[in-house]
């Protein structure tokens, strides 16, 4: 059964390599949240895996970074919605 996984990329010279060569070997759909363009953080059940890809900020950037603050809370409401269930 093909599985949605869902990328957040931060910069468009991150690449999934051997990953996204894996992903579409195995038939399994994926999808991008790439924000260096205009985008929206999909809801926690819209996929089965999220990646996140590194990027240009650090650990304590989330003040700082509207786009740190969307993804790290679409990662803690999956964490959280993936443990309830």
């Amino acid at each position: 059964m093909p599985l949605k996984i869902h990328c957040f990329q931060h910069v468009p010279f991150e690449d999934l390599g051997h990953i996204k060569t894996w992903i579409n070997k195995e038939g399994h759909q994926l999808h991008y949240t790439r924000f260096f363009e205009k985008y929206t953080i999909p809801e926690p059940g819209d996929y089965d895996w999220l990646i996140v890809m590194s990027g240009p900020m650090g650990t304590n950037d989330e003040d700082k970074c509207l786009r740190v603050h969307k993804m790290s809370s679409s990662m803690h409401h999956l964490s959280k919605k993936r443990i309830t269930s």
